[in-house]
């Protein structure tokens, strides 16, 4: 076979081998996508729940709230019975998927991780005057009339 043949030969080899490759390339399989974390609702209503100072050990109590919300805000009222703000103060904060950021109007800093259901909430609260800061729990409760 002569050379120039053979070149021949082997350019259209690659002109032929290349279109089937692409179509090969297109074919093959599409690693599943990453699936991203799901982020809950939190559920609107009555809560309850308890606190428990950190600063002040064996101080604590029950916790109240009527919550609204919406996907990335929470509004309402929030109380720490047996404390000194045991009356229901307005709250206003943010919701970042799973986490919740807040203050009320009394000066109390909220941070808290929402369940996966949306119903219950823990995590950590911070009031300048007095001095306290610690934990709560709350959870989503029905109101039976």
């Amino acid at each position: 076979m002569t050379t120039s043949r053979s070149r021949a030969l082997r350019r259209f080899a690659v002109t032929a081998f290349l279109p089937l490759a692409a179509v090969a390339a297109s074919c093959a399989p599409t690693p599943p996508a990453t699936p991203s974390p799901t982020c809950p609702a939190l559920q609107a209503g009555a809560w309850s729940g308890s606190w428990a100072s950190g600063t002040n050990p064996g101080l604590g109590g029950g916790a109240l709230a009527q919550l609204v919300a919406t996907s990335t805000s929470v509004g309402g009222t929030f109380s720490l019975t047996g404390s000194v703000l045991g009356q229901p103060t307005v709250i206003t904060g943010t919701i970042s998927c799973d986490q919740v950021q807040a203050i009320t109007s009394d000066g109390i800093t909220l941070s808290g991780t929402i369940a996966p259901t949306g119903d219950a909430i823990s995590g950590t609260y911070t009031l300048r005057t007095p001095a306290d800061n610690g934990t709560f729990d709350i959870e989503k409760v029905d109101l039976a009339i």
